[in-house]
């Protein structure tokens, strides 16, 4: 139909078909998230049968090297009109293969079955984050995985291709893989998902031709060459918000001998926008954490706890959103210059903005073909890291309009 190309592949993963009769065609691509997919067509049209349980799609954009996603489909609607000829309209929903990672949690000792379990928690401390992520998944749901909790065909490169990233101190205990690996990512400047392998069918021995790849790679800084704005004309429209903290003072709760017994509470003030003139208490308990021995950096446990501690706050601090809907030139286009992950600059009256593309919504639709960025907001919330940019904003806003 338009710049996107959709192929269709069977339960076996092998391409069945192309649909190219789409009626829209939505593609939200995260960073190191999950990512979605939504596909509109006519419920009578041949490639409808396409498009079932079972099957899965991989999408291309035109002038992009790389896919923008793979993944299976998850639900499917069907609308029928008035008229008896009208067949109606079949409209499917999926997402990416990154969903495997909500699937498992992380065991203490994930070499050993549930109830052979000779440790209470998996921990990791002072390690590159791209090793971690690595380990995570080929023990939990990868090659390495215990027979039952295996994905089939997932693939993870070599030590050397994952040996990446900034170091991090992890404890876990049961908690959601897909949590875990994205807040490693996150901590260590890391981007990854999980793709059907876009360079295959080849021969690879004892490999299937269509395996799945964790993909991964150090988060770019783009904002010096990057730059969305009006006065350049690649920017159309933007919208921003700000909100207040959720948390200003964190507490968190080490492992206790015996209820309160034993524990250490590590304590933390963070400056979360003292414009809104309020302290926001937050606890969290972390009993697969023991007590420092030392209740300094040096000590192991005391790191986990801080490490906690900051995570417990960037979640409920203050957040700010941006969202942008630029132009592609020749100069700056998405896939080519910028993917979700990196870092880019904005221009809003007068006053530039930088931080992570956290999404890019893309839809090809009757009505033409649009690209839209979110900078900042995770998970379609608001991010922390664009707090103090956006506030600015706002001020700057208010002097115009003569509000302050």
């Amino acid at each position: 139909m338009g710049r996107l190309r959709i192929v269709a592949h069977g339960p076996d993963r092998r391409p069945i078909g192309e649909i190219d009769s789409y009626r829209n065609a939505n593609v939200i691509l995260r960073a190191s998230r999950v990512s979605s997919w939504t596909i509109t067509i006519r419920a009578d049209d041949p490639n409808a049968r396409l498009l079932a349980p079972g099957h899965r799609v991989t999408i291309w954009m035109e002038g992009v090297a790389r896919p923008l996603l793979t993944g299976p489909a998850e639900a499917f609607q069907v609308s029928l009109g008035q008229e008896t000829t009208d067949a109606g309209t079949l409209v499917a929903q999926g997402v990416c293969d990154t969903a495997v990672l909500k699937r498992a949690v992380v065991f203490p000792d994930p070499t050993r079955d549930i109830n052979a379990q000779a440790v209470t928690k998996f921990v990791r401390d002072n390690v590159q984050a791209g090793a971690l992520i690595a380990e995570l998944i080929k023990y939990n749901v990868g090659p390495y995985a215990l027979a039952p909790r295996r994905h089939p065909n997932l693939v993870v490169g070599p030590d050397s291709t994952t040996e990446m990233g900034a170091p991090v101190s992890r404890t876990f205990r049961f908690g959601s893989l897909y949590d875990a690996v994205t807040s490693v990512a996150d901590e260590g400047g890391l981007s990854f998902r999980l793709v059907q392998d876009p360079d295959l069918p080849r021969p690879v021995v004892g490999r299937d031709p269509y395996s799945f790849v964790l993909d991964m790679w150090p988060s770019r800084d783009r904002s010096p060459y990057v730059r969305f704005s009006r006065d350049i004309g690649n920017l159309t429209s933007a919208q921003y918000s700000f909100s207040s903290p959720k948390a200003t003072h964190v507490i968190v709760a080490s492992k206790g001998t015996d209820g309160n017994t034993g524990r250490y509470y590590h304590t933390a003030d963070y400056p979360a926008g003292p414009e809104w003139g309020r302290r926001v208490e937050r606890y969290a308990e972390r009993d697969d954490v023991d007590p420092p021995a030392v209740p300094n950096s040096g000590d192991a446990n005391y790191r986990l706890l801080r490490a906690a501690s900051r995570e417990e706050f960037e979640e409920n601090r203050g957040g700010g959103y941006l969202s942008v809907t630029p132009i592609d030139t020749e100069q700056i286009r998405f896939g080519r210059d910028y993917w979700p992950g990196d870092r880019v600059s904005c221009s809003i009256n007068g006053l530039d903005v930088v931080d992570v593309v956290r999404e890019v919504t893309i839809s090809d639709t009757a009505e033409g073909f649009e690209i839209s960025p979110t900078i900042g907001g995770q998970d379609a919330t608001e991010t922390p890291d664009l707090y103090v940019q956006v506030r600015k904003l706002w001020t700057a806003l208010g002097r115009a309009k003569g509000w302050r």
